[in-house]
């Protein structure tokens, strides 16, 4: 029987078309199973982890990052990079000094702050932060934080954040994609 003859026949027509029909079907499941998957996905992001983007100065230049953060922290350290909720928004900071630690004012020395808030308020001199915090240093239940999201070359930033409030800490970066997956340590060495 010749090919055209075949085609004619209603048994080969209706193959065709279950045919077709099996193939759109298999489609509509991939495309459900993918989509079921996207949600599963963005469910456990916001469930069990928070992603949460700051700045930071490295070399001088303003960068951005993104890291996906856990829920609680076990316990604080100098250098961690954690979650903050302002009650407005959810921000991120590096830790600069513990509860007991002595606050440095100025640009010369590692981890010194130019200005630091405290409370709503800032200080710029160690005369004002001497009134609010005798001997200079973080009190009880606080963590003074790297607040550098400024764009001044000059100033630096610390913020003085109840440790209630650090609700989360860095656990892999996901931006930039050149640091995907790393940890938080990988920004010192860029």
């Amino acid at each position: 029987m010749k090919w055209k003859k075949a085609r004619k026949k209603p048994l080969y027509v209706q193959n065709e078309a279950q045919d077709s029909l099996d193939l759109t079907k298999s489609a509509f499941e991939l495309f459900f199973v993918i989509l079921m998957l996207f949600f599963v996905l963005v469910f456990i992001f916001t469930v069990c982890f928070r992603i949460v983007t700051f700045e930071k100065k490295n070399n001088g230049k303003l960068r951005t990052y993104s890291f996906v953060s856990s829920h609680g922290v076990e316990t604080f350290q100098k250098g961690q990079i954690v979650s903050v909720d302002s009650g407005v928004k959810v921000t991120a900071g590096e830790i600069v000094a513990l509860e007991g630690e002595t606050i440095r004012i100025g640009r010369d020395g590692e981890n010194a702050v130019n200005c630091v808030t405290y409370q709503d308020k800032r200080y710029f001199s160690n005369e004002e932060l001497e009134e609010a915090l005798p001997g200079l240093t973080v009190p009880k239940g606080y963590v003074l934080l790297d607040g550098d999201i400024t764009r001044s070359e000059e100033l630096r930033v610390g913020e003085m954040v109840r440790q209630e409030y650090v609700i989360g800490e860095a656990r892999f970066l996901i931006y930039p994609f050149s640091l995907f997956g790393k940890e938080p340590d990988a920004i010192r060495n860029v």
